[in-house]
């Protein structure tokens, strides 16, 4: 059933407004179920989550010109223009003037003094939080390298943009900038595209049709599949220490593990699901346990040119006992997913939520039962915010150290011996780069901080109970893993690569 459909039906509490062809400014609407998490850790953390897209350009640049593309697109995509609440998971959409692009002419700086400045300056773009009520909620600034060389810092907080929004916006950007400069017509002047108050009109008419019945169903799938708990010598555990580690894939394995997904008929996620998942039975000894399964949510007609977040979260439970063979546990994972896909359009909070409440067993009974009065009360408060009764109890109960570390981060909450396990691919590991014509003025690129550069240390993560593994692509070109993660100590990221790689080896091996 279609987004429009869906919306056609909807119980509309909110006036025309909500689901008409464009948001209107000074209208409250609710968030999307995507963009809920990200208002949760800004409310409760202060963190806005903010995603970076570095590019390099060789060539003629119009800096004024890049400056006019930056403002219609803001004026094209709302969500950039909405003033997000601090109190409720609201928003409405605000007029905002012409976007100012800071430009730094870095030309009579050393080469490597130049390239420091750019990465100061994306790092602090990258870190300092966005005030999320007062749009537009886009960073960007631009540095000239040489006459012929610059490099745009783009920066967004996730609530507006995941991933893929990202990569989509870069590519309207370019696409835009390289048409004006032909002296063509505006290319996205009179383009419908589906608002994203369609899509969340669309969210809460599902969830009112089929809601209990999704509880029902993660509540049987991931009934006895914890997070898997990892042995305190591979754990930090006295303060935060991030690790950003890249790892290659050994020789041709990723083209064996392409084979074997075909072979299987599995996706590729569902094949690193797999791999780590044997990963994670040797580090842990556990047998039973949950992976989740990052999925980019634009299978739905007329999202994928959609500027929101619409990430999903799927909790993928892994059974090892019996020491399941490769083929086996692969065929394993593709039936829990493919069982769970009916259920995925449902707040992401939800399937989260009931793998957290794993963590709480141990808890006072009268705190968790505290917890979920007050999240009833709060969403009976929200009306606007069209919550379902658990959304806040949801979040609450995800703090990986309950009770004590509930309010606040405290020293003994950095080292988190059962993290969740986040497995994504990301668009460039599997979308190539549309071909430039030949009389295109700009050549573009990833801009990759040089490793010479002085590195910064990060001291806090709001994700720092998560290890998120990333299928991306390096500046080459070449399928690469990303690892992020604040959990484990110098031991534990040592041993979980190398056992990736030893596993990526053992598969590719046997698929030859």
């Amino acid at each position: 059933m279609s987004v429009h459909h869906d919306v056609q039906h909807a119980r509309n509490p909110y006036g025309d407004e909500w689901t008409s062809a464009a948001p209107q400014e000074g209208v409250v609407y609710p968030l999307g179920y995507a963009q809920h998490c990200f208002w949760f850790v800004a409310a409760t953390l202060g963190d806005t989550a903010n995603n970076q897209s570095c590019i390099q350009i060789e060539g003629e640049l119009q800096p004024a010109l890049l400056e006019q593309v930056l403002s219609g697109l803001i004026a094209h995509h709302p969500i950039l223009r909405s003033a997000i609440s601090r109190w409720a998971p609201t928003q409405r959409i605000r007029p905002v003037g012409g976007f100012d692009l800071p430009f730094a002419d870095l030309t009579g700086d050393p080469p490597v003094q130049a390239q420091q400045h750019v990465k100061d300056v994306a790092c602090r773009l990258l870190a300092e939080p966005f005030d999320l009520q007062r749009p537009p909620l886009l960073r960007a600034q631009l540095f000239r390298l040489q006459p012929q060389q610059h490099v745009l810092v783009l920066c967004f907080p996730h609530i507006v943009a995941d991933g893929a929004a990202v990569h989509l916006f870069c590519q309207q950007l370019w696409q835009r900038y390289r048409l004006l400069a032909r002296g063509d017509k505006e290319p996205l002047a009179g383009q419908a595209e589906m608002p994203f108050t369609a899509l969340i009109a669309s969210e809460r008419a599902r969830y009112r049709r089929h809601g209990s019945e999704d509880q029902r169903f993660w509540r049987r799938h991931l009934q006895g599949y914890p997070w898997a708990t990892f042995p305190q010598c591979y754990i930090n555990q006295q303060q935060t220490h991030a690790s950003d580690r890249y790892v290659s894939f050994p020789a041709d394995s990723y083209e064996r593990l392409e084979s074997v997904a075909r072979q299987h008929k599995v996706s590729l996620q569902m094949v690193l699901l797999a791999l780590i998942g044997r990963v994670v039975r040797e580090m842990t000894g556990a047998s039973r346990f949950a992976l989740n399964s990052v999925l980019e949510g634009r299978d739905r007609p007329g999202s994928e040119s959609l500027m929101a977040p619409l990430l999903r979260v799927m909790p993928v439970p892994l059974d090892m006992n019996d020491a399941p063979t490769f083929p086996t546990l692969l065929a394993q994972v593709r039936e829990r997913v493919l069982r769970a896909y009916e259920h995925i359009d449902c707040p992401w909070s939800l399937p989260v939520g009931v793998m957290a409440e794993q963590r709480w067993r141990n808890s006072p009974r009268l705190l968790t039962l505290l917890i979920r009065a007050v999240s009833g009360i709060y969403t009976a408060l929200c009306p606007r915010a069209a919550l379902y009764p658990r959304f806040l109890a949801d979040f609450l109960l995800m703090e990986p150290q309950p009770p004590r570390a509930l309010f606040r981060r405290i020293p003994q909450s950095a080292g988190v011996a059962d993290p969740i396990i986040n497995i994504n691919i990301l668009q460039d590991a599997f979308r190539q780069k549309a071909p430039s014509g030949g009389d295109d003025p700009l050549r573009l690129s990833v801009w990759r901080q040089p490793d010479s550069l002085d590195e910064q240390e990060e001291a806090d993560n709001w994700e720092n109970d998560s290890i998120n593994i990333y299928l991306t692509s390096s500046a080459e070109g070449k399928p690469v893993l990303h690892i992020t993660c604040c959990c484990f100590n110098a031991d534990g990221i040592e041993q979980f690569i190398n056992l990736m790689q030893r596993e990526l080896s053992a598969v590719a091996f046997a698929a030859s």
